[in-house]
């Protein structure tokens, strides 16, 4: 509690005097009230602010990639002419 606000310095002196005789808020509601006046929140900054969460969802985000998304490319079969020598790419659609 060695650290207070310059405005409250008789939170030095008396710390539990703070907000309840004076009526004024205490020091951790004035400087949540500088907070949601800054916009400081969860849904502020980017997604690298959290480089360890980011890390863990990565390998996820990649198996995902390689197992569900990229098996759709062979969905696109169905809709082929398929030649065998031309290929998926190179046979004309039906």
């Amino acid at each position: 509690m060695g650290d207070y606000c310059e405005q409250c310095a008789d939170r030095a002196t008396a710390p539990e005097r703070v907000g309840t005789l004076n009526k004024q808020p205490t020091t951790e509601s004035k400087h949540q009230e500088i907070r949601k006046k800054k916009g400081g929140g969860a849904t502020t900054g980017s997604a690298f602010d959290n480089l360890e969460l980011f890390l863990l969802h990565l390998p996820t985000t990649i198996w995902f990639a390689i197992f569900c998304y990229a098996p759709m490319f062979g969905v696109i079969i169905a809709f082929k002419n398929y030649k065998i020598f031309k290929g998926i790419w190179g046979s004309p659609w039906c």
